[in-house]
């Protein structure tokens, strides 16, 4: 993939040694390690995933316990969020974690298709064990993909515990090809949702609310502290158009438990 040298490329250049890792056989080259890392921003801590290049190959027969990145990147993961178990937190994806399209809804079956994690329900199921085991709270996370922009309020469930999260789907700048953009009749807005495969080991519901499907737009995403301390964080996602002009503004609370 020259998209992905190009990246490889580009990180060399900041001497991040452990960002990516390839090796070269005669059946080509193999991704070692993609392009994922920790960081922080203005204070709060983030996790860059990569959710593209260490993805299993997937089957009728197998895509179920498909995983959409390696067993290194998901353990990093979860060393990351028991590292930072409260507070606000962001964990970006270039994949949508949970915006379900209607399609995956009405036929779960389907979700072989889908190019983002509810295509690899194991992946999913087992992060969101996690968290909920671990009482992670404060986690909101970030995607594209899409080419719209959306804000999801999560209730994240397992045996019989519940956390809440976010998952903030936002454009691309440039979102100007007609067979890449989702349309937002693709889901459901403003009323809860079951994700396909959802059950009482593992179960995500979905609450959005559109923001924008602009083809030229970005978001401004701001997170406050609860200055009196009462364990809440707040969420402010504002969409803007063309000409920088404000398209939407949406507000959330989160729990973040600090």
């Amino acid at each position: 993939d020259p998209g992905f040298l190009a990246a490889t490329a580009y990180q060399s250049r900041f001497h991040r040694p452990k960002l990516p890792r390839l090796s070269v056989s005669p059946q080509g080259l193999k991704v070692e390690r993609g392009l994922w890392h920790c960081f922080q921003v203005g204070g709060i801590p983030a996790f860059a995933a990569d959710t593209r290049t260490e993805r299993s190959s997937r089957t009728l027969g197998t895509w179920r316990n498909a995983s959409i990145m390696g067993e290194e990147q998901m353990k990093a993961i979860e060393a990351w969020l028991t590292e930072h178990p409260k507070g606000p937190k962001l964990l970006c994806s270039g994949s949508v974690f949970a915006l379900p399209e209607n399609r995956f809804v009405a036929q779960p079956a389907t979700c072989i298709a889908a190019d983002n994690w509810l295509g690899y329900p194991a992946s999913w199921r087992r992060l969101v064990r996690f968290i909920v085991k671990n009482e992670i709270e404060g986690l909101i996370f970030v995607a594209g993909d899409y080419h719209l922009s959306a804000l999801v309020e999560l209730e994240l469930s397992s045996q019989g515990k519940s956390v809440k999260a976010l998952n903030l789907v936002c454009s691309a700048w440039n979102a100007s090809l007609p067979f890449a953009i989702a349309q937002p009749s693709d889901f459901l807005f403003d009323q809860p949702v079951y994700a396909p495969g959802s059950d009482a080991d593992a179960a995500m519901v979905c609450t959005a609310r559109f923001a924008s499907d602009a083809q030229r737009q970005f978001s401004k995403v701001t997170v406050t502290r609860d200055a009196e301390n009462r364990g809440t964080a707040a969420v402010a996602m504002d969409v803007y158009g063309p000409g920088n002009v404000l398209a939407k503004g949406l507000r959330a609370q989160l729990p973040s438990g600090g």
